[in-house]
Order: C-alpha cells, then sequence, then structure tokens
C-alpha cells in the first residue's frame, strides 16, 4: 500500500479559488508527462478524456496511453484482478502525473466512492462529493459532468477509439465519432457533441422561455428498482405538468417517448413530431434563457445541469446533493427549490426579471470557463496532484535536514 502526503483539503479549496490561467501556466512550465490507464469506455469518461487531450494538444502535459486492464493491474497490483475498477464500463479513469503519483476521476452518479483505491493515490476527484461522507483529506470534489468530445479528433483520441474498438453497435458509434470529427462540419451534421456544440455565451434578447426536456428511468435499466426511481420519474413529471399549465406557449417541455414514458406517463411525453436526440436537444437549447434541472440517480447533479452551465442559461434547479469547486451558488448561478411551489416561483422570477436572468446567465458563462471546460476540470486535478506531491517533498526534505540536527 502507498502512503501519500495528507494535505488538508482547504489546500484543494484554495486551488479552486485559484484562477485557471495560473494552474494551466503551471503545467505548461512542468510540462509532466501523464499516462492515462484508458480502460474506461463509458460515455462519463468522455469528458476526462478530452480534457487531456485538449492539454496535450496545447503543449500544456505530454500524454501517454496505456489500454486495456492490463497496464492498470500492474500498477494498482494490491488490488484483486477482478476488482470493479478494471472494467472497461467504469466510470472512473486514473492518470499517472510524472513527479506526483497516480491521480484517479471518479465520475459515477453516487456518493459511493472506491475505499481500496484511495490510499493508492494522491488525489481522489470525485463528481457526486460530500464533505460529511468522503472524510479522507486527498479526496476532493471534481466537478460537473456531461459527455462531451473535442471538437476535432487527435491522434491519441483516433489510438484509442482503435484500440477500444469492439464489435458492438457502442464500439462502432464511437468509432464514427471519432472519424467524423476529423471534418469538424461532417461531425457537426451527424450531431456529435463537442466542446463547441456544447456550450455558449449569453445571448441577450431572447424571448424569455423555459424549457425542460428530460427521460424517465424504468425499473430494470442499469439494475435500477422501482424504489430507485419511481420519486425521480414522479418530480419530472409533476414539474412538466405544472409548468405547462402555469406557463402555457412560454413552456417547452417533457419526457421522451419511450415505451416506459408512454405507458407510466402519457400526458407528459412530448409529441411524436418532437426530436430528443440530444443533437437536437442541445440545438433547441439555445432558444431557450431559462432552464428546469431535477435531481439525478442517485441524488446526483445531472448531466443537464452541466450543459446549462455550459449554455450559459439560468437555471431553475432541484436542491443540489453535492459539492462543487469554485464559486457557485444558488442565487448567484441558479435558484433553487425543494417543493413543485418552489420550482414555479423560481422559474416565474427568472422569466419575469431580465436583470436576473442575464446577470445568471453571465456568472454560469464564467464558471464555465474557469471550472466546467473539459480542459479546466482536468488541469485543476492535475495541478493539485502536483502541487501535494511539492509539499509532500518539501515536508519531507524538512524532516531529513532536522533529522540530521
Amino acid at each position: 500500500m502507498q502512503m501519500h502526503a495528507r494535505l488538508p483539503r482547504r489546500t484543494y479549496e484554495d486551488a479552486c479559488v485559484l484562477p485557471l490561467a495560473q494552474a494551466l501556466t503551471f503545467l505548461e512550465r512542468a510540462k509532466p508527462r501523464c499516462t492515462v490507464y484508458a480502460c474506461s469506455r463509458s460515455p462519463h469518461t468522455l469528458q476526462l478524456y478530452a480534457g487531456l487531450y485538449a492539454l496535450h494538444h496545447a503543449g500544456r502535459i505530454r500524454l501517454e496511453q496505456r489500454f486495456g486492464p492490463g497496464p492498470l493491474r500492474k500498477r494498482l497490483r494490491q488490488l484483486a484482478p477482478d476488482d470493479p475498477v478494471f472494467s472497461t464500463s467504469a466510470n472512473v479513469l486514473f492518470v499517472d502525473a510524472d513527479g506526483a503519483g497516480l491521480a484517479c476521476m471518479d465520475v459515477r452518479d453516487s456518493a459511493d466512492y472506491y475505499r481500496q483505491v484511495v490510499d493508492e493515490v494522491v488525489l481522489y476527484a470525485k463528481r457526486s462529493f460530500r464533505a460529511g461522507v468522503h472524510g479522507p483529506d486527498n479526496l476532493v470534489p471534481l466537478g460537473l459532468n456531461y459527455s462531451a468530445w473535442l471538437d476535432r479528433a487527435s491522434a491519441p483520441e483516433l489510438a484509442k477509439s482503435l484500440a477500444q474498438l469492439e464489435l458492438s453497435a457502442d464500439g462502432a458509434r464511437r468509432l464514427v465519432a471519432s472519424l467524423a470529427r476529423l471534418f469538424p462540419s461532417l461531425a457537426d451534421r451527424l450531431g456529435v457533441p463537442t466542446v463547441s456544440s456544447l456550450s455558449c455565451p449569453p445571448e441577450r434578447g431572447l424571448a424569455p422561455r423555459a424549457l425542460f426536456l428530460a427521460r424517465t428511468w424504468a425499473p430494470g435499466e442499469d439494475c435500477l428498482t422501482e424504489q430507485d426511481v419511481q420519486g425521480l420519474n414522479d418530480m419530472r413529471a409533476a414539474c412538466i405538468r405544472m409548468l405547462r399549465e402555469h406557463f402555457g406557449p412560454r413552456f417547452f417541455g417533457g419526457f421522451a417517448r419511450t415505451a416506459h414514458a408512454c405507458r407510466h406517463y402519457p400526458d407528459c411525453v412530448v409529441g411524436p413530431e418532437v426530436s430528443t436526440r440530444r443533437a437536437d436537444y442541445l440545438r433547441r437549447l439555445r432558444a431557450y434563457p431559462v432552464c428546469i434541472a431535477t435531481t439525478g440517480l442517485w441524488e446526483s447533479i445531472g448531466w443537464k445541469f452541466g450543459e446549462y452551465v455550459a449554455f450559459s442559461r439560468a437555471i431553475v434547479s432541484e436542491r443540489l446533493n453535492f459539492e462543487l469547486p469554485g464559486a457557485i451558488a444558488p442565487g448567484a448561478n441558479y435558484l433553487e427549490f425543494t417543493t413543485l411551489a418552489g420550482c414555479l416561483a423560481a422559474a416565474e422570477r427568472l422569466l419575469s426579471d431580465e436583470a436576473l436572468r442575464v446577470r445568471m446567465m453571465e456568472n454560469n458563462w464564467r464558471y464555465y470557463g474557469e471550472h466546467g471546460t473539459p480542459a479546466a476540470i482536468v488541469a485543476r486535478v492535475l495541478h493539485t496532484a502536483l502541487q501535494r506531491a511539492r509539499s509532500h517533498h518539501s515536508l519531507t526534505h524538512e524532516y531529513e535536514l532536522y533529522s540530521l540536527q
């Protein structure tokens, strides 16, 4: 078992306040060799790969890749060979930063973390982070998660796509998404969700309208039980019904027309003429300045919230159950609710108060630039891992000098 220096979590909180430009400058000067163990094929980790490839392309890190679970098993030889972190479907990515050690980025929905990994890494960055639950000092908040590709495919990404190629529909889609982005105009026509297509600065002059397009989760899907999804589905349905009734044409929303939604919430599904494909949904999102978010699976902050921030929308959100790095707070970046009446009041406030709406959109655009892009998320993790290692080496050196006295 490797034991790493335990720095106060306050150290990471201070790093979150650090302007991103300083973290990027630090990496550019250090140019650390970063080895990513590219086992995961999960859509949740696409954002992390995109951040690593962006930093490599910008000359801020020197990226190397190790494919398949074998190299990671060798690196984490203390774990059992069948440990879940070695699965290709695991929502986790490990990066060895030269001079720092192994960093873990965990993008799972739930608050669970891999306890068997924490003492093996210098930094464990967790998407669904809660300070009261996550006690180890090297366990810190990662940030918002959503699925995104770089605008243009790079050589390292193409190498990963080929190495991870499998005879399945998902494998074919990943390869097509990579090849299509050799020609960005083709990727745009195919609706590949790239960093550029997933973000835009605030747009003044948009008609004050609200949007909430969602999905239901069915028991049995991804091993979910009825208890896991019933409350989540019911809250979304109640919001849709209420917002439709109150705002009429100023609101656009509903469930995607899945078999489960049509059977259990037929009055809440969108019309058959409405496409809820992700690419079409993202295009529609640009026309609505106010967007509604509800809690995701396992109380998570869902992809929608991250996408709303990237699109610099004014957000009405069910109360967040997890912590985010940096300056993001209710009132400034979103209006929170815990009841249907609270949701309605918050939406009404944002639709009627243009100054508040625009200010919130501008705040979210700033937050996205500092903490929400794939490169920003990964850069802050690598910067913190390297800073922790420096502090550890400094403490070790001071101890050695003291011992010689």
